[in-house]
């Protein structure tokens, strides 16, 4: 079952796993498969992709907001259906 669920992932973005044969005893026989490498030139194209990303992220600003804390609003000033929403207490 593994290679059924293995071969429909692959299917999703045209690719396969090939048939070869089986291997080893007649009782304890395993079946073998092979990738078959696509020969579409699609590594072409993400090429082109890596490279445009890769130009297009140089243009952008060298800052980032990742890991910026955001401004602690002043929960006194929010009016109280939104506090309760924050979970603060409204004793």
């Amino acid at each position: 079952m593994p290679i059924a669920i293995a071969q429909k992932l692959l299917e999703k973005i045209d690719l396969s796993l090939s048939y070869v044969g089986r291997l080893g005893p007649s009782d304890k026989q395993k079946w073998v498969y092979q990738f078959i490498k696509p020969d579409d030139e699609r590594n072409c194209i993400f090429e082109k992709w890596l490279s445009r990303d890769a130009s297009q992220s140089d243009a952008v600003s060298g800052t980032s907001n990742i890991g910026l804390t955001p401004p602690i609003t002043n929960l006194l000033k929010l009016p109280k259906d939104q506090m309760r929403l924050l979970g603060a207490s409204m004793d």
